[in-house]
């Protein structure tokens, strides 16, 4: 019976053992992706200025050029996804993409389902709306006659259906096609992140106003697996060091002040 005994204790051990080391050949979030040689980042272009595409098909924008100083870090290239923002989260989850760097708010509901980097960009909620339409403040367009649009999926969407009870809020799969609603007149407003608003605004000033001041306070952060710690803080360390010796700076500098890239796009 010991010997019995004995041999199953052995057993035991010997599969816990095999179990130990199969877990320790698992790799890292960080060295699969500098082992496959490429960072695959989804993206949901048309978001001014953070990832757009040019008349002749090229990524840019503040997220882009963000994403490849990450890879640089990395030591990777960098491959971008363009993915349906309803669909960019579960993209992630099933490993089609390694991170989400495309202007996602970090929310709490969110953080449930991904690990967020830290924050590098402060936003907020506001409004494009009709021209000469008389609008001064976010209550005015809760009213049961107002038709209000938003990026499905958003926290624009969360935020008009939170301010903005009384509205009819319509959804759409891209913020471009939400605004080009309000621009043609069929509907009142439309709810979305505040430099996409200033910038579509400027663009199309004979077509549209906008109310530029934010009505919420958002962070907008990377979007990782749950378990990708060692990515995040790779992540981490390349924002920080950006914001450090100004290279970050220079980014917002250019894409939300400059804005080189606004004879890049075509019109809207």
């Amino acid at each position: 019976m010991r010997r019995r005994l004995s041999c199953l204790l052995l057993a035991a051990v010997f599969t816990c053992l095999l179990g130990s080391c199969g877990d320790s050949q698992q790799l890292s979030e960080v060295a699969r992706i500098q082992q496959a040689g490429v960072l695959r980042v989804g993206i949901d272009p048309g978001y001014l200025p953070f990832e757009m595409k040019t008349t002749a098909g090229d990524l840019i924008g503040f997220d882009i050029e963000l994403a490849r100083a990450i890879a640089e870090s990395l030591g990777v290239r960098v491959e971008f996804r363009d993915t349906e923002w309803d669909g960019i989260i579960p993209s992630l989850k099933s490993g089609d993409i390694d991170m989400i760097c495309s202007g996602m708010s970090i929310t709490e509901e969110r953080k449930q389902a991904v690990l967020f980097s830290e924050p590098y960009f402060q936003v907020g909620q506001a409004l494009l709306i009709k021209k000469d339409s008389g609008y001064s403040s976010v209550q005015d367009l809760n009213a049961a006659d107002k038709i209000v649009t938003v990026q499905t999926g958003t926290t624009g969407e969360k935020a008009a259906r939170e301010f903005l009870p009384l509205a009819t809020i319509k959804g759409f799969d891209k913020q471009i096609e939400a605004a080009l609603e309000v621009q043609g007149g069929r509907a009142d407003a439309l709810v979305f992140d505040q430099p996409f608003v200033a910038i579509y605004q400027k663009r199309n000033a004979a077509q549209v106003d906008a109310l530029i001041e934010p009505f919420t306070e958002e962070a907008i952060g990377i979007a990782l697996r749950p378990k990708a710690h060692d990515l995040k803080a790779v992540i981490d360390r390349t924002v920080a060091a950006m914001k450090a010796d100004g290279r970050l700076a220079a980014l917002e500098q250019k894409h939300f002040v400059e804005m080189p890239w606004l004879d890049q796009i075509g019109e809207d």
